[in-house]
């Protein structure tokens, strides 16, 4: 039977799909979600904590340049931490990003998960982020997003990315800008005041 099917399919120049699956990591940085979509279908969520709001998470579209086992780690604030080392802030692996210095990690601090804790990286627990890499390679896509539509009772606008610029000045008789309000009243305000 093998053999006749073989044969039809040569007969009828017929290949059989050889594609290996199309992986994207999706990052949904209001959710604190990373869904790994394996030939555009969800797969895998994982819970993640993202960059503070002085350190923020980049936004855009990303490949995956290395996958480490077990990563080194230095930080002059921080300390150096070998491989394997307990306390390493990265934890057990490392899937770096094609922005320079920035990658999808583990962590030494589990409890940071769900919240907007990091330089920028994506933590992840460590055995999220082992799972996670046995399930991608190098090359693959990574979409980092913020959109606020959906459930606004679960997703917290950490970087008060939906306050829109007030209108500052407005036309007057004689032709010259004018500002409307004072800039203490706006709705940006609060984030200019901000010292971090």
């Amino acid at each position: 039977m093998g053999m006749i099917v073989g044969l039809l399919m040569m007969t009828l120049n017929l290949q059989p799909n050889l594609a290996a699956p199309v992986r994207t990591i999706v990052i949904d940085v209001p959710e604190r979600t990373l869904t790994l979509l394996i030939d555009h279908a969800p797969t895998k969520t994982y819970a993640i904590a993202i960059g503070k709001p002085y350190s923020p998470t980049p936004i855009g579209s990303f490949k995956i340049i290395s996958i480490v086992s077990n990563p080194s780690y230095y930080n002059p604030s921080v300390g150096k931490f070998g491989p394997g080392a307990k306390g390493n802030p990265v934890g057990t692996r490392w899937m770096g990003l094609s922005i320079k210095g920035y990658g999808i990690h583990g962590t030494s601090a589990p409890k940071s998960i769900g919240r907007a804790a990091s330089r920028g990286c994506i933590r992840m627990h460590n055995r999220d982020a082992e799972d996670l890499a046995r399930r991608i390679s190098v090359g693959d896509a990574v979409e980092i997003k913020y959109e606020m539509a959906g459930d606004a009772s679960t997703k917290n606008d950490i970087y008060k990315r939906h306050v829109q610029a007030p209108v500052l000045v407005a036309a007057i008789p004689n032709g010259s800008p004018s500002l409307v309000g004072s800039p203490a009243s706006s709705p940006v305000s609060n984030l200019l005041d901000e010292e971090d």
